[in-house]
């Protein structure tokens, strides 16, 4: 966590994490939650429900596209495409 954040409230934490999440997004065609997590640094659980906020008031939408950079299949649940709904 930034030395900014320490000693902040819960609510501007929950904001600067999703901040972060929308500037990676932005940055990227498409992420994996995954991959933001390995971005922005949060945990997977967190960008999980930073996700699900956001696709719940339509920010965000989940893709098909392979967003692995290999175009391989690995072992497990395949990762899903997240990006920014235009306006």
């Amino acid at each position: 966590m930034p030395a900014l954040l320490a000693g902040s409230t819960s609510s501007a934490i929950k904001s600067w994490n999703l901040q972060a999440v929308l500037l990676a997004l932005l940055r990227h065609d498409s992420l994996s939650r995954v991959r933001l997590s390995r971005l922005t640094g949060l945990s997977t659980t967190t960008i999980t429900k930073l996700v699900a906020r956001l696709l719940e008031q339509g920010l965000v939408v989940e893709d098909d596209r392979d967003v692995t950079s290999n175009g391989h299949r690995g072992v497990g649940r395949p990762q899903t495409a997240l990006r920014l709904v235009p306006e």
